[in-house]
Formats: structure tokens, C-alpha cells, sequence
């Protein structure tokens, strides 16, 4: 298919007879309709992050169960779906030392302090209140939402630093995570300043007060059991449609589960 959506003739009559002479000779087609080839216009339109990106893959897919549905009969969505983006983005560390930065940064800018039974807020002290266990939910929150920003802005090819071609790539590499890290870090400082001037809280606590207590408390009512166990019956049945119906064009869901993730 073309970027206007358009079949190959000539793609089409070769598959076709390709699956011919594979069942002539024997050998059953398992087609896989992924294997980290996304076409270069689909790249520059953002991958797998765009929405646009996704429903060319549910057309994609449904053209092709419709074209082949009555010659192939195992499908495979995608090949190891994990190895793309361990590829397409190499600066692990810098992930995850933005992570950890971002969770520092949005940390309360003043805390309640006692020293000789007399109470009061001490600024520019560390305080470790969202470092153990209890806070470890908000700082994995914190992490992912500064390592998606982070990834998207590297993605941008103005935000990239060019050191010309002579520059090894680890150096060129190192360079290019620069402003993106340096614009991750500046939201979530000037989101930590507005939340604590205007609203007197940080994102740590707004995390703990309307996601993590929340969820807590679903597993000490008879509520939140009936809502996990409904989740739990529907994720089984969602799996049941996918292994007992590989050919049936299901890919505008697999389309919608792979952009929410």
C-alpha cells in the first residue's frame, strides 16, 4: 500500500502467487503482517504514537485479511513488539536519569519542621516523606510521565544538537538529549512552582490524594471487588476473541490498545 492508502497490483499478484506456490509444495503460510517495517512517510507522521499512524495499520490489516482471508489462515499481528522501541530509542540511562531528576524536582518546596516543640515550614530542605514505600507509587508515576515527555521531544528533529559528521555517534548521541532533557526538567520544575505557589501542594501529594488512595481503597469494599473482577472477565474474554478468531479483522482494537498504551 501506498501513502494514499492504495494497493500495489503488482505486490498483490506476487503474494498471491507466492502463497500458491508455498501450498503446492507442501508448506502452510503463518503470515506476520509486522516485522519492523513501518514505512518512512509513517515514521515522519510519528510512528505508533499517532493516531493517524495506528488506524493506516487497522486499514492496512483489514485490506489484507480481505485480500488473502481465503488463502492464509494463521495470522500474526506483530513480530516481538518490544524489540522496535528498545531500538528506535537508544538513551536508556538518560531515561532514566530524567526519571528520577523530574521526581526530585516536583518533591515539596517546603516542609513542616519541629524543633523545640515549636512548629513550622522550613523551604530548601530535602524531605524524604515521598521516599519509601509510601511514595514509591507517585515516584513510578512521576518516572513514566517524565520519560514519555522526555521521548517525545527527543523525537524532534529541531531539538536535536548537529555536531557534524566527524563527531562519534556516542559523543553526537550524548548531545542530542541535551534540550530535551533541559525542557523535561524546566515543565515539571515550572509545574512544582505553579502547583506549590498557587495551590500550596505538589504532584506527589495530588497523586497520593486522587489516584493511589483511591485504588488503595478498592480492595477494602464490595465495590471495588466487583469493578477488579468485571476487569478481570472482560481482559479474559478480549484474549478469547483474539486466539479463536485470527482472521477476523479485529485490528481497528488491536489499533486502539496499541495507541493507549
Amino acid at each position: 500500500m501506498n501513502a494514499d492508502g492504495k494497493l500495489n497490483p503488482e505486490g498483490v499478484a506476487y503474494y498471491h502467487k507466492l502463497f500458491a506456490t508455498a501450498r503446492e509444495a507442501g508448506i502452510e503460510p503463518f503470515v506476520n503482517l509486522y516485522h519492523f517495517d513501518m514505512p518512512a512517510y509513517l515514521l515522519r507522521r510519528g510512528g505508533w504514537e499517532s493516531r493517524e499512524v495506528v488506524e493506516a495499520y487497522a486499514t492496512y490489516a483489514a485490506t489484507a485479511f480481505a485480500e488473502f482471508g481465503q488463502e492464509i489462515e494463521h495470522w500474526f499481528t506483530f513480530n516481538e513488539p518490544i524489540v522496535e522501541p528498545e531500538q528506535r530509542y537508544e538513551h536508556d540511562i538518560a531515561c532514566v536519569v530524567v526519571a528520577i531528576a523530574s521526581f526530585f524536582v516536583t518533591m515539596p518546596q517546603s516542609v513542616e519542621v519541629v524543633v523545640n516543640d515549636v512548629t513550622g515550614m522550613a523551604s530548601g530542605v530535602f524531605s524524604t516523606a515521598n521516599t519509601g514505600t509510601s511514595g514509591l507509587f507517585g515516584a513510578i508515576i512521576i518516572g513514566f510521565l517524565a520519560t514519555a515527555l522526555f521521548i517525545k521531544l527527543s523525537s524532534i528533529d529541531k531539538l536535536k544538537i548537529n555536531l557534524g559528521e566527524g563527531v562519534p555517534p556516542a559523543v553526537a548521541g550524548s548531545f542530542n538529549t541535551m534540550i530535551p532533557m533541559l525542557l523535561t526538567l524546566a515543565y515539571f520544575g515550572l509545574l512544582s512552582a505553579v502547583l506549590f505557589v498557587g495551590f500550596n501542594t505538589d504532584l506527589a501529594t495530588l497523586i497520593k490524594q486522587f489516584v493511589q488512595a483511591p485504588l488503595q481503597s478498592l480492595n477494602s469494599n464490595i465495590w471495588g471487588v466487583v469493578i477488579i473482577y468485571s476487569h478481570l472477565v472482560h481482559k479474559k474474554s478480549t484474549t478469547s476473541f483474539f486466539q479463536t478468531t485470527p482472521t477476523r479483522p479485529a485490528c481497528h482494537v488491536i489499533g486502539a490498545i496499541i495507541n493507549s498504551v
